[in-house]
């Protein structure tokens, strides 16, 4: 299937599994509080298991080094311009904390810009672009549960070292580790079994994750909440689609005055994950915390339609 047909058929898989937790919710099929579960599912049986058979495979190169670490990097500058921004204008503390958890990380898993690159580069690419995703674990647990801590509106907040450590250690972590196990099979030399290549498993497994994913995001979309966020999501868009790959092109020229800098197939990928859409975490850790979780549902949701409807079809012109 040509690249072009196989990124129309991923749009329509979205947009229908989208339009029918939608339809799911309003018709009394399934309550909305079920898109945490399914989400968790897809979070704990979904991701791992595809980071692990991806990482497994790849051929791996000193540059790959620099995936996790400057999305890292990344992800705590735009966290930091984006606190300074919402302190400039003088949003409300629930609307800060929002503000800054929409901006800080991009939706760099197998939900978006992971199967994006998989389109594009195969399981060789979903590898790398794996490699880079394992960053979000750390940015999870350093940047985005720190901000939820900050702003939260609830009256027991747990002491920052202990939140850390047990978020680092928690069963929800699981990806990290499995990552780490997939890294250590790959440079060992350990083979793949052929039945995960002959059955096309890893393809399988990742359409079966976008519908659960879109679907838990539809159960939770209100679309009467967009106008009245309409500033709040201009500037989101601002800095996640604008800031975000200038930003990613600045870290990527650095690197070029290493001896391992990122070039060709590497390059190309961080480039288009540093573009990427508001991350799928931004809700999730909005409900943990309780700063305006229905608003943060809404705004993931118009990012996501943005980067599918406006940016997919630059980077498949760009790099298809």
């Amino acid at each position: 299937m040509a690249v072009q047909l196989k990124f129309a058929v991923t749009v329509g898989v979205i947009i229908l599994s989208t339009l029918a937790g939608y339809l799911f919710r309003r018709r009394g099929l399934l309550a909305e509080t079920a898109a945490r579960p399914i989400m968790t599912v897809v979070t704990l049986a979904g991701y791992p298991v595809v980071g692990f058979l991806a990482i497994w495979e790849i051929h791996l190169h000193p540059a790959d080094a620099w995936l996790p670490v400057l999305g890292f990097i990344q992800a705590g500058i735009l966290a930091v311009v984006a606190l300074m921004l919402a302190r400039a204008v003088k949003l409300a503390p629930l609307d800060r904390g929002l503000f800054s958890l929409s901006c800080t990380g991009g939706n760099h898993g197998i939900t978006m810009a992971g199967f994006v690159i998989f389109l594009l580069y195969g399981e060789e690419g979903l590898g790398h672009s794996t490699v880079l995703a394992m960053y979000t674990f750390l940015g999870l647990v350093l940047v985005m549960y720190p901000i939820g801590k900050h702003y939260t509106p609830d009256a027991v907040k747990r002491p920052l070292l202990r939140l850390l450590t047990s978020s680092l250690f928690d069963y929800r972590s699981i990806g990290l580790f499995t990552c780490g196990a997939a890294l250590v099979l790959n440079l060992w030399g350990v083979k793949r079994p052929v039945i995960v290549s002959d059955w096309n498993l890893v393809e399988i497994w990742v359409y079966a994750l976008i519908v659960a994913a879109y679907v838990s995001i539809g159960l939770r979309l209100h679309m009467g909440d967009v106008w009245r966020l309409g500033r709040m999501i201009v500037s989101v868009l601002a800095v996640r689609h604008l800031l975000a790959p200038l930003l990613g092109v600045s870290l990527l020229l650095l690197t070029r005055l290493t001896p391992w800098p990122m070039r060709d197939q590497i390059a190309n990928i961080f480039l288009i994950q540093s573009s990427v859409s508001v991350a799928v975490m931004c809700p999730i850790v909005a409900n943990m915390f309780h700063i305006r979780p229905r608003e943060a549902s809404v705004i993931f949701v118009v990012s996501s339609a943005f980067y599918l409807a406006v940016l997919l079809p630059l980077v498949c012109w760009i790099f298809g």
